[in-house]
């Protein structure tokens, strides 16, 4: 797995991470400040990432694929929604 892409949320604190294997795709994960892991917010998908964009002001993350799809997740929850564009 390479890690590709990291952005950090100035309000919130989180580190949205983009990793991507050739075999598995892109995954997400996201990290607080001190270094843990969520595990209830691991994201896959069979593409990679090509973009990550965090809300101004909210703890909502909008993440980029190399398919066209955007996906607005948030760390702390295990709500996300995929547009297609």
């Amino acid at each position: 797995m390479v890690n590709e892409l990291f952005q950090w949320s100035s309000c919130s604190g989180w580190i949205c991470l983009a990793s991507h294997e050739r075999a598995e795709g892109g995954q997400i994960n996201f990290f607080t400040h001190t270094g843990e892991k969520s595990e209830q917010s691991v994201l896959t998908r069979s593409v990679r990432v090509t973009v990550i964009a965090w809300h101004p002001s909210e703890a909502v993350v909008a993440l980029g694929w190399e398919d066209g799809y955007v996906t607005l997740i948030s760390p702390s929850r295990e709500l996300g929604v995929a547009i297609i564009i």
